[in-house]
């Protein structure tokens, strides 16, 4: 039988990556914040909107294939489903880089 997927908010997830990586969980959210053009721009949806991940209702891991989130429109109140393909610590990879050779 296959293990249901583990829903998670925002903060869980945030939580969840800055124990994976090791930084502060401000600095995760500040990080996250800054890579939603980049999440937006996966998603792959019938209208493409660009918002915050706060914004993003449900957050659901879906094992190494990545996450599918639920998201509402504000311009017309529609709920959209979406997959996104990717790996937090993969998108996150460089910018912690960043933050680590600029606090030497």
């Amino acid at each position: 039988m296959k293990e249901k997927a583990k829903t998670l908010n925002e903060s869980e997830f945030n939580f969840k990556l800055a124990k994976r990586t090791g930084l502060p969980q401000k600095t995760v959210h500040e990080i996250m914040k800054a890579q939603t053009d980049l999440i937006c721009e996966m998603l792959e949806t019938e209208t493409p909107v660009r918002t915050g991940l706060g914004e993003i209702s449900v957050l659901t891991y879906e094992g190494r294939g990545g996450f599918s989130f639920k998201q509402r429109n504000i311009m017309d109140e529609r709920l959209i489903h979406a997959r996104v393909k990717f790996k937090p610590s993969a998108i996150l990879k460089r910018t912690i880089n960043n933050i680590k050779t600029n606090k030497q």
